[in-house]
């Protein structure tokens, strides 16, 4: 007989000392990676598309990120909104409370050809940036009437296509057409609110 087999008059607590001490553990399901919520830049032109007058800078902020959700983006996304302003164009106390309500101002350059080059350098370094967290999609938005066809602004533009899942652009022509369509022309406006005192960009 096989001396490897229980005989009958072995109890039950016998059969459980046989049993192997190493137990089965579930292994995790690595086919399902893990989503991280998305990031968005948006880099506007406050001489082309000037902040709406009756909107506090928080819901200039929040409106936007409803704007973008209206173009597919996700609602849990990482925002990050610099806006440019000539010289003068909003004294040091609105400069804060934008500040405070998460939107970067930045000066504007005079010069069209330096303004071009400056945007594209701060685009550049947020995508870098960006590359140090581990998101599911970055998006690019660029709010501007300058984006001229054939221009080294709009190229530069295009070549942001490839980095980011969506750019999206206030374009005066119809971006070249691709099979991926990740350049997108867009109609960019925010629906305005009254302001109550509480969000009042001076009540302190």
């Amino acid at each position: 007989p096989n001396r490897f087999l229980l005989s009958k008059t072995q109890s039950p607590t016998s059969k459980r000392s046989m049993a192997s001490p190493v137990k089965t553990v579930a292994m995790p399901d690595c086919s399902v990676e893990p989503i991280d919520p998305e990031c968005i830049g948006v880099f506007w032109d406050l001489v082309d598309f000037p902040f709406p007058k009756d909107l506090s800078p928080a819901l200039i902020y929040d409106k936007t990120r409803l704007f973008l959700e209206s173009l597919g983006c996700s609602g849990d996304c990482d925002l990050s909104i610099i806006a440019y302003a000539n010289d003068g164009q909003l004294d040091d106390k609105s400069v804060g409370v934008y500040q405070d309500a998460r939107i970067s101002i930045v000066p504007r350059l005079e010069d069209r050809r330096s303004r071009y080059r400056s945007t594209c350098v701060d685009i550049a370094l947020w995508e870098v940036d960006m590359c140090n967290y581990d998101f599911h999609a970055k998006n690019l938005m660029v709010l501007s009437k300058e984006i001229e066809k054939e221009s080294f602004f709009f190229k530069f533009l295009q070549s942001m296509a490839c980095p980011c899942h969506h750019v999206f652009l206030t374009l005066d022509h119809d971006p070249p057409p691709s099979r991926a369509r990740r350049l997108e022309r867009i109609r960019f406006s925010l629906p305005l609110e009254p302001k109550s005192r509480e969000e009042s960009l001076y009540y302190s």
